[in-house]
C-alpha cells in the first residue's frame, strides 16, 4: 500500500507510524493510509450512486412522458367521403365536420352508433317530429342530449371523450334556449346542429333520420295575423295606464313624507294621509290589472307578446310605490318618483310594439 507524499515516519511527536500533514491524523503505512486522504481519492474518480439514481429516474420520467403522448396525440384522418358525413362538408377538399362542433381532438377513427342506438332514436323523436315546435322541447333536448353525452363519456376511450364533451356543450346551447320562456325553439337549426355533430362523431346507419324540406315545411307555426281589435285593446289599456301613472304621482305628492323617524303631529298626519292613500291605490292597482286583456299564447307574434309583457311589467312597477325602504312604512317621495318613472319606461316600451304591429297590417 502506498503512503501519501504527505506523510513522515516517526511522526513530529515522537509516535511510531505515519502522520498526514494535510488533516493532521496518525495511521500505520502497512494497514491503510490517510483515511480522508483515501476517501477524497475515491470520490474524485468513482461517480456518486446518488447522481446515478438521479439519472434513472429522470430518464423512466421521460420515456413516460413519451408513452402518454404517443396514447393521446392528434390524429389528422383523411374525412368520410360518402354518408352524412360528406353532406355536411362545405366545399371539396375541406374537412366534412368544419364549423359546428369544433371538436378539441380529433380521434383517429369515429364511433360505432349501435351500442347508443336507443338514446340517439329518443333524441331524434323530438328533432324529427312531424309537427310545430312547444316551449318544452328546449329542455328535453338539452336533457336527452346530456344523457347521451354521459353514455359516451362513461364508455369510449379517454382518447374519444372529445366525441362526449362536443355533446355536453351542445346540450348547454339548447338549455340556454330554454331560458327565453316565450319563443318556441328552432327544431331545424337544433336539426342541422345535430347531423352536422352526429356525421363528425358516428359512423353513417341505416336508421339514422336526415332533414327533408316536408319536414321543414311541417314544423312550421302557424303563423296568426294580428287583428285591429287586439291591437286597439291593448293601446286603449296603455291609455289607461298613462292616466294611472300621472294620477297617481300627484296624489303622492300631496300626501307628503316624514322628514325622519320622529313622529311629532306632524308627522301623525302624514301616516294617516298614506295609509288612506296606499290602500286606495292598492286597490286600485289590483282593479287595473284584472282588466288587461288576456295573455297571447306562446304561437302568436312576437311583438304582440312582448307588448302584453311590458304592460305587465308596468303595472308590477305602479303595486310597488307603496314599498320603502326604511322603517316607517311611508317611502320617501324619490323612491315614489322611481318606480313611477320606470313604470313609465315599460309603458313607453309597450307602446313602440304596438306601433309596429299596428304598421305591419
Amino acid at each position: 500500500m502506498s503512503v501519501p507524499e504527505n506523510a513522515q515516519q516517526p511522526s513530529s511527536d515522537g509516535r511510531q507510524g505515519a502522520y498526514c500533514q494535510t488533516h493532521g491524523l496518525h495511521f500505520d503505512p502497512s494497514e491503510s493510509g490517510c483515511v480522508l486522504c483515501l476517501r477524497e481519492q475515491r470520490g474524485a474518480t468513482e461517480p456518486s450512486s446518488r447522481l446515478i439514481w438521479v439519472f434513472i429516474v429522470l430518464f423512466g420520467i421521460a420515456i413516460l412522458g413519451v408513452a402518454v403522448w404517443v396514447v393521446l396525440r392528434p390524429t389528422h384522418s383523411e374525412p368520410s367521403t360518402s354518408g352524412p358525413a360528406a353532406a355536411s362538408g362545405t366545399a371539396e377538399g375541406q374537412p366534412a365536420d368544419q364549423g359546428f362542433p369544433e371538436l378539441p381532438l380529433r380521434p383517429a377513427a369515429k364511433l360505432d352508433p349501435e351500442p347508443f342506438r336507443s338514446r340517439i332514436i329518443s333524441l331524434e323523436q323530438v328533432l324529427y317530429r312531424p309537427g310545430p315546435p312547444n316551449l318544452a322541447d328546449a329542455d328535453q333536448l338539452s336533457s336527452l342530449a346530456h344523457q347521451l353525452g354521459t353514455a359516451l363519456l362513461n364508455s369510449v376511450p379517454i382518447s374519444k371523450r372529445p366525441y362526449a364533451t362536443s355533446l355536453l356543450a351542445w346540450s348547454g346551447r339548447l338549455g340556454r334556449q330554454s331560458d327565453v320562456g316565450y319563443r318556441n325553439l328552432d327544431l331545424a337549426s337544433a336539426r342541422a346542429e345535430w347531423e352536422k355533430l352526429r356525421a363528425s362523431m358516428f359512423t353513417d346507419a341505416a336508421w339514422f333520420e336526415h332533414s327533408t324540406p316536408e319536414l321543414d315545411a311541417r314544423q312550421q307555426p302557424a303563423q296568426r295575423t294580428v287583428s285591429a281589435a287586439e291591437v286597439q285593446g291593448l293601446s286603449n289599456f296603455a291609455r289607461r295606464v298613462a292616466d294611472v301613472i300621472t294620477e297617481g304621482q300627484r296624489s303622492s305628492r300631496q300626501v307628503g313624507e316624514l322628514s325622519g323617524d320622529y313622529v311629532g303631529p306632524q308627522e301623525r298626519d302624514v301616516l294617516r294621509r298614506w295609509r288612506k292613500w296606499s290602500k286606495d291605490w292598492t286597490d286600485g292597482i289590483d282593479g287595473l290589472a284584472r282588466r288587461l286583456p288576456p295573455q297571447p299564447s306562446p304561437d302568436d307574434p312576437i311583438g304582440l307578446i312582448m307588448a302584453h309583457q311590458k304592460l305587465r311589467d308596468a303595472i308590477q312597477e305602479l303595486r310597488l310605490v307603496t314599498f320603502g325602504a326604511n322603517d316607517t312604512g311611508v317611502p320617501y317621495l324619490n323612491e315614489r318618483d322611481a318606480r313611477f318613472k320606470t313604470a313609465q319606461f315599460r309603458l313607453d316600451e309597450a307602446a313602440r310594439y304596438l306601433e309596429k304591429l299596428s304598421n305591419r297590417r
